[in-house]
């Protein structure tokens, strides 16, 4: 098999790619983790009322990027005395290229724009992906993620990269696939799947999520940009990414806490339930579940505390990676944790039920496997567009970079080894090819002659 693929397993800034995924997995697990309702919750269940208190997920999410925005303050503010303890030590000079390069950090309103729509997107793809699941074509988002990056950066298509953004077909299959199944006996589900019940939500659900990481794409490239040629810092980025967090989810909050859900979606995206209503979120519930119950919540505050530090270490570690690294390996992320998450809430399943499902849909086995086949192809495609895996054949690995950096290093040696360097009597270094070494050489005999290797 090494004949014909290999692997690159020396990633540089491999550590900052596992980390994400860790904390977003360990993330999902504080807060509560399930994927079509036919799992038990990935998460630990203290309490009865936990189980209540896990649909109160725009509370939770005001929580995080009020932690976020602490969290991102303290590394700002250590990057500022870390800054000004290097001007104690370095020249007039790189002070002031260091002065330049901070005054350009500057946030400016297109910045803030750009920001805006990242935390836009992660609230519209909260609620799509709770009322329109199934419809999420992410995999193309690799071809628009390398529409952007490709304007921006003008980088080139190998033919390797074709072959991935071509590999990525299989897995959007796969999903049409997964939409027709889950159109099978659908009336035979305790919850019926909403864009079954109403056909018109499939193209406008998959032209409202392609809208969506349309979105996701640009920003991310944007963000790209902002830190390598302004000099923004991830901290900077974060801190408003947190102001905007918290706007968002508080206004969502307090707008719900007053509005019932409508009788069509209330069973699909309204988890907190009143009496006999059921709300998106409600503040005064939320509140009203600890009323003399101390320990209820010591438990909610110990949830809260590791699913915000997580969230925290996620985001700041995502950004590094789009830092370091791309854009495009921040979606890789996706695939890798989708396929963590269904297995894991499998095996929890399977471990506490004595079977994989414990409410399951129509087809759901056949629907699970589909996704789960669905989420290795998409990370092989991806492995071989970041050059993770090589094909040796059909020329496949010739435009990688680390055949490119062969090539450059051998044709480099080759022309120094037909070089030479001739002494001349006064005192000057003349270069010069073997060829022409022998007939200067022969021309003077007070030439020193040594070869450069």
């Amino acid at each position: 098999m090494g004949k014909y693929i290999s692997f690159e397993s020396r990633i540089r800034y491999n550590k900052y790619i596992l980390l994400t995924i860790l904390f977003y997995i360990l993330y999902n697990f504080s807060y509560g983790y399930n994927h079509n309702n036919s799992f038990i919750d990935l998460r630990i269940n203290f309490t009865h009322k936990q189980e209540d208190l896990f649909f109160h997920e725009n509370i939770h999410q005001t929580y995080c990027f009020i932690i976020l925005l602490l969290f991102s303050l303290g590394i700002y503010k250590y990057e500022l005395k870390h800054n000004r303890d290097k001007k104690h030590i370095h020249n007039l000079t790189t002070e002031k290229i260091e002065d330049k390069q901070f005054s350009s950090q500057k946030i400016k309103l297109f910045d803030l724009f750009i920001i805006f729509l990242l935390v836009l997107k992660e609230i519209l793809i909260f609620i799509f992906m709770k009322l329109l699941k199934d419809l999420d074509f992410w995999m193309l988002e690799l071809l628009i993620m390398y529409y952007f990056v490709s304007r921006i950066y003008h980088i080139k298509l190998y033919k390797h990269q074709i072959f991935a953004l071509g590999f990525i077909i299989i897995p959007c299959i796969l999903k049409i696939i997964t939409i027709y199944l889950s159109s099978i006996n659908n009336h035979d589900n305790e919850l019926p799947i909403i864009y079954i019940e109403y056909k018109w939500l499939i193209p406008l659900g998959i032209i409202i999520y392609l809208f969506l990481i349309i979105i996701e794409a640009y920003s991310l490239t944007k963000i790209k940009q902002l830190m390598d040629l302004r000099y923004i810092s991830p901290s900077k980025i974060l801190i408003i990414y947190g102001l905007l967090g918290i706007f968002f989810y508080l206004i969502i909050s307090v707008i719900s806490t007053f509005f019932k859900c409508n009788e069509v979606i209330k069973e699909y995206i309204c988890g907190v339930k009143g009496e006999n209503e059921f709300f998106y979120e409600n503040i005064f519930l939320y509140f009203k579940k600890f009323e003399g119950d101390l320990y209820e919540i010591f438990i909610e505050i110990l949830s809260n505390l590791f699913g915000v530090i997580f969230f925290s270490l996620n985001k700041y570690f995502a950004l590094l990676v789009i830092k370091f690294l791309s854009p495009i390996h921040v979606i890789f992320l996706n695939p890798i944790i989708f396929f963590i998450q269904k297995i894991s809430l499998a095996l929890k399943t399977m471990i506490l039920e004595g079977s994989f499902f414990k409410n399951p849909i129509q087809n759901a086995k056949i629907k699970l496997i589909l996704d789960a086949l669905g989420d290795i192809l998409s990370i092989i495609g991806f492995m071989i567009y970041l050059e993770i895996i090589e094909l040796k054949f059909c020329g496949y690995n010739y435009d990688i970079r680390k055949e490119i950096v062969e090539r450059s290093e051998l044709e480099s040696n080759l022309e120094r080894t037909n070089k030479s360097f001739i002494f001349l009597e006064d005192g000057d270094i003349e270069e010069c090819s073997n060829d022409e070494k022998s007939e200067k050489s022969s021309s003077t005999n007070r030439s020193i002659e040594f070869k450069k290797f």
